[in-house]
């Protein structure tokens, strides 16, 4: 059975919501919420939909937001995370390394991790390992991409963002391990 374009883009499942976040502590408690299982946890283990396993930990939040120091200095987690909670209003010694896209599409972010739309092999990038892409109906960036990095025997996010239909290109290069069977979605 052909699906004609229209029938396609109506399969996309809206975008998640955006995030809004006014401080850090907010912002790290959606992110241990969504990747670690809630307060307390520092990693979690997830089973994606193309059958790969990934841990998330607690550190892995400046990654996903691209988040620093003030000074542009690493973070560890250990020593800011008592800072992160505390910081109710703003964001306090830290900034972004980018801007606050990524921190905004933490929801897509963790929807593509469990449930891609597409698994690639990278040869494209020197130190992530796969690329996971989602589409959703969405614009200006109908696309998000997960990528994993390979961490001894374990793979653990990168960081995830969001993509412009022409420069999807660039992350499906790679030898494809997982494609969604768009037929079983009907």
């Amino acid at each position: 059975m052909n699906m004609s374009a229209s029938n396609a883009k109506a399969l996309r499942p809206p975008r998640p919501r955006l995030l809004i976040f006014s401080a850090l502590a907010t912002m790290y408690k959606s992110y241990e919420e969504l990747f670690l299982g809630g307060a307390g946890n520092i990693s979690t283990d997830h089973a994606s939909a193309c059958g790969l396993n990934i841990t998330a930990f607690d550190h892995n939040f400046f990654h996903m937001v691209k988040m620093n120091s003030a000074e542009g200095e690493t973070c560890f987690m250990p020593e800011e995370k008592p800072n992160i909670l505390s910081c109710a209003e703003g964001f306090g010694a830290y900034q972004f390394t980018h801007n606050d896209h990524r921190a905004k599409y933490l929801a897509s972010a963790h929807d593509t991790m469990l449930d891609p739309d597409e698994a690639i092999e990278c040869d494209c990038l020197k130190t992530a390992k796969y690329a996971l892409i989602k589409e959703y109906d969405s614009k200006p960036y109908p696309f998000t991409v997960f990528l994993l990095i390979e961490h001894g025997t374990i793979l653990v996010p990168a960081t995830s963002f969001p993509c412009k239909r022409n420069d999807i290109k660039k992350w499906r290069r790679g030898e494809p391990i997982y494609t969604r069977n768009t037929k079983a979605i009907l």
